[in-house]
């Protein structure tokens, strides 16, 4: 893989769509895990830390994907740079709005969840938070406005040669 100065900005935003599902996908199979074995001890200590740590970065990177500030690399931001630098036929009329609709999706993890517990530690708030927002869906808008700005459905894999495994990370949503 290019070293990310040599990718687009782009490709920067599509890797890490690749690396929020990866994510995703492993806080799935491990939760399910968890939950089948039932395990006690020192098991269930380091599966709570495990998923608590995926969840974090889940959070995170989905905050980046809706990040509005003009220093950092988001989806707004990639829109600006295709529409300043080309091509611009490659984004949809509605790009704006599905942008929009991902960042009102996204705001109770940005808001509550990041800055109260994850990037500050809040004096109000009491832990553990509870969510009021489904991962799935802010993380297929995702995939849904990487797909648009690509003007092609992209592919998400993981694979191991060595483990001889190959995972469709989309289909595993």
């Amino acid at each position: 893989m290019k070293a990310p100065e040599h990718l687009s900005p782009l490709q920067q935003l599509t890797t890490e769509v690749h690396n929020l599902l990866a994510a995703y996908w492993f806080f799935k199979k491990r939760s399910k895990e968890s939950v089948t074995k039932n395990p006690g001890g020192i098991d269930a200590l380091e599966d709570m830390i495990l998923l608590q740590s995926l969840t974090q970065d889940i959070v995170l990177r989905l905050g980046k994907l809706g990040d509005t500030r003009r220093d950092t690399l988001s989806f707004m931001q990639v829109v600006k740079h295709i529409r300043k630098h080309g091509p611009v036929q490659n984004i949809p009329a509605n790009i704006d709005s599905k942008i929009a609709q991902f960042e009102k999706e996204i705001e109770d993890i940005k808001v509550h969840h990041r800055n109260s517990y994850m990037a500050h530690i809040s004096k109000s708030k009491p832990w553990p938070f509870k969510p009021s927002f489904n991962l799935r869906e802010a993380i297929q808008l995702a995939i849904q406005i990487c797909d648009d700005l690509h003007g092609e459905k992209m592919e998400y894999k993981i694979s191991s040669d060595w483990a001889g495994i190959e995972i469709d990370l989309r289909m595993q949503l």
